[in-house]
């Protein structure tokens, strides 16, 4: 009798709540991230000949340009003022589909590779590219004034980017999705799920469905430990 008062005993309900939140508390957690890939198509370019160089978002987001360089064996052999041609392509971002090309070439310029300038959005955040040893380099969403890391953004399929591919990256003008170049000629886009802050996880509604549970399930166990002791002592 004494071994069996010591065993946890729980209602049929209680066990439902239970089920529930963790049902939404895995769910939570599976969504915790404040940037997700979202979609991505693949760049038409001739294999092998266009290496993409520079991405961006024009109109408003709704299209994607995208520079390809020509490769070239001798590159570094030709004298500067060569020409370096290129092909600058525009693709529908929802459709991935290509609507334009053209092409041009500017002449060599040897020297210190440009560095790309973070993008500094309205509330307070920007986006960078930074290296990471010995992966190459990684997204990363840092907070103005603090310097404080928010998110970052790795390519999901490589370990990270290569150091020389520090420009292929862009984000929307309403700071909600951006894109960037991964191994394979593959634009891929991230959206925001959530502000970057710690407070970012209100805007889920798996937090609020977590919290209601648990809000239950503690209110649950306690009735239970009412009436069943009640029941037991009967």
């Amino acid at each position: 009798m004494r071994l069996r008062r010591m065993i946890p005993r729980f209602s049929l309900r209680t066990l439902v709540v239970f089920l529930l939140l963790a049902t939404s508390g895995m769910g939570l957690w599976w969504h915790w991230e404040p940037w997700v890939p979202s979609f991505g198509f693949s760049i038409e370019a001739w294999p092998g000949e266009l290496d993409p160089g520079e991405v961006r978002f024009i109109h408003q987001g709704s299209q994607l340009e995208v520079k390809c360089w020509l490769v070239m064996e001798d590159l570094e052999s030709l004298p500067e003022g060569s020409p370096h041609w290129y092909e600058i392509s525009v693709y529908d971002v929802e459709s991935g589909r290509k609507l334009s090309s053209r092409e041009g070439s500017v002449p060599l310029k040897w020297g210190k590779s440009p560095v790309r300038k973070p993008h500094v959005l309205q509330d307070g955040r920007y986006l960078s590219c930074e290296a990471r040893e010995p992966s190459g380099s990684v997204l990363v969403i840092r907070e103005s004034g603090r310097d404080r890391a928010l998110a970052e953004i790795r390519s999901s399929r490589s370990s990270g980017y290569p150091e020389e591919r520090l420009l292929n990256f862009d984000i929307a003008p309403d700071g909600e999705r951006l894109v960037f170049i991964e191994a394979g000629r593959r634009a891929r886009f991230c959206r925001r799920r959530h502000p970057e802050w710690w407070w970012g996880v209100f805007w889920l509604w798996e937090f609020w469905l977590t919290a209601a549970f648990a809000g239950v399930f503690v209110w649950s166990v306690w009735r239970d430990r009412r009436t069943l002791k009640v029941a037991a002592d009967e």
